[in-house]
């Protein structure tokens, strides 16, 4: 008699071990949010993504740090940071462009400010007072955000934030769109 129970509690563990992980997956299929965040970009999504005209050239993905004030050095401080973020992504950085959009009314860049930025591979373009009013409090301060190549802004940072997460993200929408065409 305890033979033919063990046996039975064998085949029931067995059961048990095969059966669990098909369970679990059907479980956490029917509900994600049980797993946590799924939240993966470190930037603030923009929803709906805005159309940023100002931005010609060849179709890449773009950051783009925009200042409604002059460039001053704790700007081309950010322009230095940023650019080590492109450069940090390695072969990446040709899939890249960055771009220094100013206010119109924004007083011209300096001599230096000019060889710094052109040092830094950065283009500049400015903003009408229009365009800067139609994009309402997106751009009362300073921000980096990420273009797609299509010229939408999709996601923003804070000057001051971790470049890391840019590097994370924009390192994350490279790969994503290389593997899909």
């Amino acid at each position: 008699m305890k033979t033919q129970s063990n046996k039975l509690c064998v085949l029931l563990l067995l059961v048990a071990v095969f059966a669990a992980p098909g369970i679990a997956a059907y479980v956490f299929y029917q509900h994600p949010g049980w797993l946590g965040s799924t939240k993966v970009n470190k930037g603030v999504l923009l929803e709906p993504p805005v159309v940023l005209n100002a931005l010609k050239g060849q179709s890449k993905w773009r950051i783009v740090f925009w200042t409604p004030t002059a460039c001053d050095a704790r700007c081309l401080k950010q322009l230095d940071t940023l650019a080590r973020v492109r450069l940090a992504l390695g072969r990446k950085l040709y899939q890249v462009d960055q771009w220094l959009i100013l206010d119109d009314q924004a007083p011209s860049l300096s001599k230096e400010a000019q060889s710094t930025i052109k040092e830094l591979d950065f283009h500049v373009a400015r903003l009408s007072v229009a365009e800067v009013n139609a994009m309402g409090t997106l751009f009362t301060d300073a921000k980096v955000f990420l273009a797609d190549p299509d010229n939408y802004l999709i996601l923003s940072y804070v000057p001051s934030g971790n470049p890391n997460d840019v590097y994370k993200d924009l390192k994350l929408l490279l790969s994503t769109t290389e593997k899909n065409g």
